[in-house]
């Protein structure tokens, strides 16, 4: 307990000594399985197109089987997700405050929570850029229990994209080179290398984002990045995935669900190195998203049970200068305390044990050099990288005018790399 209570502590001050840095993030150790997706889509990516159709859904849940009263704020954030300077009148037509009043008890399940669901509606918005959603079970939205992260996009651009195995650091080696052409034709920016911003996501994760990229080539209508070494990222591999939909029929890499009265255990098989051996996308590549899911059940958000899920990586000498994580949306693919694999010595294993709800989950192990400055992982040592496979890209364009008060996020792209 005072271990939870020490982390909500440090989780909150980490947002005031950053000036409100907002990322997707639970503070309260209560809260488990933080989603924010579009209607329909569980994997998709939270973005909603002003003028569109479409809605996001945010759910969580809470370990105690008791209704009590949330609340959630929507702030508009700049690129690098810091509070705008626009007044809430200026980005929101209607109340940034609202209760979730959409709650659920769980049912048929062996560990008893409470389901919060809400929606996120295009319509209110009326400028486009950075989100997040402020979570709060008493309205102090200086000390959230949780936050929620999404964009709105206001698409003036269109945005072609390809991924090539030939970069500056060889041909067909263990990485992709991303090229980019923004067509800008009726849409006036006046000085692209100080207005316009492109940040590329790869699996949506942070840790390798690469973020500012200016033009290698530009005209009036028409922005080109080409051979940026900032857009040349490792290949990786297909991610490792466990699915545990069904509590008796499990898949992936699920070594044995472990059945008790009153909990169930899953192990994970001893991870094998992946760093030789090219895994063909048809092994089940998630990208690193999850999906909750109960077999057999209609309300997945307060039908699916929770079980713990234990991570084992067998320890090697090779290892021993590395912090090892687990990188994938369930731990918002953050290289912290959160992911960080616990070194076993008497055991000779690395794990991560962490309390999960029922469903599909794809994964990787990423390794991060200790003692050294570097914050960003690698998937070499032990995954291994092949400029063969297929990964998720996510191309997002801010322009910011002179004078300008906010970032206008003016266009988006995803796409998929396939060699």
């Amino acid at each position: 307990m005072k271990k939870h209570i020490l982390l909500l502590f440090l989780g909150l001050c980490s947002i005031a000594a950053k000036g409100q840095t907002y990322e997707t993030r639970i503070f309260n150790p209560d809260i488990k399985t933080l989603q924010i997706y579009p209607e329909g889509r569980q994997d998709g990516f939270p973005i909603l197109e002003i003028n569109g159709n479409g809605r996001l859904i945010v759910s969580f849940d809470e370990m105690v089987f008791s209704e009590r009263t949330f609340y959630y704020k929507i702030v508009h954030c700049n690129r690098n997700w810091q509070k705008s300077p626009l007044s809430e009148m200026e980005y929101y037509d209607g109340f940034t405050e609202n209760k979730i009043t959409e709650v659920n008890l769980s049912e048929n399940t062996v560990k008893n929570y409470t389901n919060y669901r809400f929606e996120i509606s295009n319509k209110p918005f009326k400028a486009s850029g950075n989100y997040a959603v402020l979570i709060s079970g008493n309205s102090d939205f200086t000390r959230p229990d949780a936050v929620a992260c999404f964009y709105v996009l206001d698409r003036n651009i269109s945005i072609d994209t390809k991924a090539t195995s030939k970069t500056s650091i060889g041909l067909n080696t263990q990485y992709q080179q991303l090229e980019i052409e923004i067509n800008n034709y009726g849409y006036n920016i006046q000085n692209p290398f100080s207005e316009l911003n492109l940040y590329v996501m790869q699996n949506r994760r942070t840790d390798n984002m690469a973020k500012d990229i200016k033009p290698t080539f530009t005209t009036i209508d028409k922005q080109t990045y080409s051979n940026n070494n900032n857009l040349i990222f490792e290949g990786g591999n297909e991610y490792r995935f466990i699915d545990f939909s069904d509590e008796y029929s499990y898949s992936g890499e699920v070594e044995k669900i472990d059945i008790k009265h009153d909990r169930y255990n899953l192990f994970t098989m001893p991870a094998y190195p992946r760093n030789r051996q090219f895994v063909p996308e048809n092994y089940g590549n998630g990208y690193g998203h999850y999906i909750i899911n109960r077999k057999n059940y209609r309300q997945n958000d307060y039908n699916a049970d929770y079980m713990q899920v234990n991570f084992v990586l067998p320890d090697n000498l090779d290892f021993y200068n590395y912090d090892i994580y687990i990188l994938g949306d369930v731990f918002g693919n953050r290289l912290d305390e959160t992911s960080k694999m616990e070194l076993i010595r008497e055991a000779g294993i690395r794990h991560k044990s962490v309390l999960l709800k029922q469903g599909g989950y794809s994964f990787l192990y990423a390794f991060v050099p200790k003692n050294s400055s570097q914050t960003k992982a690698t998937l070499i040592p032990f995954e291994g990288s092949f400029w063969q496979t297929s990964n998720e890209y996510i191309v997002l364009a801010y322009h910011t005018p002179f004078g300008a008060k906010y970032d206008h996020l003016v266009g988006a792209q995803i796409f998929f790399s396939k060699m």
